[in-house]
């Protein structure tokens, strides 16, 4: 029997169930990659992170040919390709790795119907995530949780996430040497992996992160040698302005599945298990991998997940879609050094630290320029080499406050936060060269600086470099108040989400020809009334406490904290060690020389007690758990003695949750956070220096 293997994520051959059960009773083999037309040279994929797809074929493709087979690349519709592939080779067994994004359901379900019609069987396994996003909602009677612990209970009661299957065989089953003549009959070509011109990219690419499995492994093993890094490891610490990635940069590898993420968890498992002592989800390395898996199951289940409108868990903000400040905020020519540098290392290397994401998130949304986050999510997508569907969107929605966070006044200053990372500036210098010479003391505000100053650094501001955009005190109390006025505009939750469907069309209308809605999709809105009023007596209670003239060194604008979000942390939305491509991919984003751990896929800030992003609690506190259809949501009232015992249990379990997620510390207001924070990043004690690697990363030069 002949047996076509399809790779469109899972591009690896370790912990593969798709390839194994290809090879049962398989005489030849067809290892095949379609390049889809809907992804390749659209636009939508930046030069960056096709060149990583493109470094993750060839690796593949060298190491069939280490086992004597190859890889073969088509190019076409995957639902017109594979019907034409089982009649030229005469095709027994169809084997695939299952996909959650709404555009590859859309796409399998009709390349499914296709292959039915040729009475061939085929194989869909789950391997690029932990759990089945559908057996979980069926465990959960169809109702999709938005909070992490509400999400961790669910998944410990699935059971224990499946054990990677073994390794293939040294050997494989040869591709018959007539296989692209008979290709011909069908009007297809066999061809070798491309190269970014074939594709249609003109630019080179500047990351410094190559793509394969041979590098995930290496990466990985890398990381995790350091085995008290691993059992300490807890999410808040890490250093943004770091030169030199201070996490795992593990998100990309888990995004195109060159690394599996059960291989991931069952190696943190066996380190967590031989120590004495180890830290646990959420803060934990382990408890990053856990947040990809909460954002892959709520935006598997969730309608329009990658839009504002009909989207159940969105908050309806009616925000300034303003194509210039969009423009300006991509380029990094907003006027503050933190915000663009960031920006910039963006372009350059397709990747920049969690805490980086959150900053630029929130300057971009409902900090500062109070554009919609659809707008910075397509830039993300574009842009980031670990963009991951399901983290991207989560994490922007977070970041904005318009789903999972809704701790708006909680706002990043663009001049205190990298500021406290980095006195000096060498981040904004090294991505910011205009900046360069100028004195420490101005190199977060130049526009500050003595016009002798900006002369003798070579750079008059206005002219060499861009005047701020707007004034950030100004600008981000009025967006409070905006803020404040659309969540009272939100109808009172019922607690109760539709029923679990995804985006049709799988994209989500431009972020430009969408329709600013201020009005609450009432019943649709996850949050419950309790939150909602909780929510109101924060920004009533922040409004009380008045304008303040002298940002915090913690890097938060806290002119309107309440007392009871002293503890507030920071949540990822990259998943560099454990959550997103982009994401939380497993980050484990650590500040290596001594400040914390590893994308995918940036956070937001979040309270503390349970709420962060792939590296903290979960937001219990900030959120009272919503549920699907049938489902009572966490937050509602409860009357009688059974009520009363149910409110204590509550509050003794948020209170445990808090001591795990973060020793039990309480900071004094305005002073930095110690909180957990982002997948990417490990404990601060003890100081470690990052591990020697064999080929070191050089940094490329900025690029569009």
């Amino acid at each position: 029997m002949n047996s076509l293997l399809l790779f469109r994520k899972g591009l690896r051959l370790h912990d593969n169930p798709a390839l194994l059960e290809a090879l049962k009773g398989c005489k030849h083999l067809y290892p095949v990659f379609v390049f889809d037309p809907w992804f390749a040279g659209n636009g939508k994929v930046g030069t960056n992170r096709f060149s990583f797809l493109l470094e993750s074929l060839h690796d593949l493709d060298a190491s069939f040919k280490a086992r004597g087979s190859r890889l073969i690349i088509v190019h076409g519709n995957p639902p017109d390709i594979v019907p034409k592939l089982i009649k030229a080779w005469n095709i027994g067994k169809v084997c695939f790795e299952a996909d959650t994004e709404p555009y590859s359901k859309a796409r399998d379900k009709n390349m499914v119907e296709g292959i039915e019609a040729t009475g061939v069987p085929w194989h869909s396994f789950v391997s690029h995530t932990l759990y089945d996003t559908t057996k979980l909602l069926q465990l959960n009677k169809g109702q999709v949780v938005t909070a992490y612990s509400a999400f961790q209970r669910l998944a410990q009661k699935s059971g224990s996430p499946g054990a990677p299957v073994c390794d293939p065989p040294s050997q494989l089953p040869p591709i018959p040497v007539d296989a692209q003549k008979t290709l011909d009959t069908v009007g297809l070509t066999e061809d070798g992996v491309p190269n970014l011109i074939d594709i249609g990219y003109h630019d080179p690419p500047t990351s410094p992160f190559k793509g394969g499995e041979t590098l995930a492994l290496k990466r990985m093993e890398e990381h995790i040698a350091d085995k008290a890094w691993v059992v300490q490891f807890e999410k808040p610490k890490g250093n943004p302005a770091a030169l030199e990635p201070a996490t795992t940069v593990l998100s990309p590898y888990l995004k195109f599945g060159c690394l599996s993420v059960r291989v991931f968890y069952k190696r943190l498992q066996e380190i967590e298990a031989g120590a004495k002592q180890s830290s646990q989800p959420p803060v934990s390395l382990r408890g990053q991998l856990l947040w990809r898996e909460f954002f892959y199951f709520v935006g598997a289940n969730t309608p329009n997940f990658d839009q504002m409108e009909d989207n159940p868990i969105c908050k309806q903000i009616p925000w300034e879609d303003n194509a210039e400040k969009i423009a300006a905020w991509e380029a990094g020519k907003t006027g503050f050094p933190w915000i663009d540098a960031c920006m910039r290392q963006l372009q350059v290397h397709g990747w920049m630290h969690h805490l980086a994401r959150h900053a630029v998130a929130c300057f971009l949304t409902r900090g500062d320029l109070y554009c919609p986050w659809t707008a910075g999510r397509d830039v993300f997508d574009r842009l980031l080499i670990d963009d991951d569907w399901s983290l991207n969107n989560a994490n922007w929605m977070w970041l904005s406050a318009s789903a999972f966070f809704y701790q708006y006044h909680r706002v990043y200053s663009p001049i205190t936060f990298g500021r406290k990372y980095d006195p000096n500036g060498d981040f904004v210098r090294k991505f910011v060269p205009e900046l360069k010479d100028f004195p420490a003391k101005w190199i977060y505000e130049p526009w500050k600086a003595p016009i002798a100053d900006q002369k003798q650094a070579n750079c008059r501001i206005g002219v060499d470099y861009p005047k701020p955009m707007v004034d950030h005190a100004s600008v981000s109390k009025d967006n409070i108040q905006k803020l404040k006025g659309a969540y009272a505009d939100q109808s009172p939750s019922k607690g109760k989400t539709p029923s679990h469907a995804s985006s049709p069309s799988g994209t989500s209308v431009s972020h430009a020809r969408k329709k600013q809605a201020s009005k609450a999709v009432g019943a649709q809105q996850h949050e419950n009334a309790q939150a909602q009023a909780s929510t109101a007596q924060q920004a009533a209670s922040g409004e009380a406490s008045g304008t303040q003239t002298k940002e915090p060194q913690s890097g938060f604008d806290d002119v309107t904290v309440p007392d009871d979000s002293d503890d507030m942390h920071i949540a990822r939305s990259d998943a560099d060690g454990a959550g997103p491509s982009g994401a939380p991919d497993a980050r484990a984003d650590s500040n290596r020389a001594g400040q914390g751990a590893n994308q995918g896929l940036g956070a937001v800030p979040v309270r503390a007690g349970p709420g962060v992003f792939p590296d903290g609690a979960d937001q219990d506190d900030a959120e009272p758990e919503a549920t699907l259809p049938g489902g009572t949501a966490r937050g509602k009232s409860k009357s009688g003695s059974n009520g009363q015992k149910a409110q204590a249990s509550d509050a003794k379990q948020k209170k445990l949750d808090w001591t795990a997620a973060t020793g039990g510390h309480k900071r004094k207001a305005g002073s930095e956070s110690k909180s957990p924070d982002e997948v990417d990043k490990l404990p601060t004690q003890p100081v470690r220096t990052p591990p020697k690697r064999q080929c070191k990363l050089k940094l490329a030069p900025l690029q569009a």
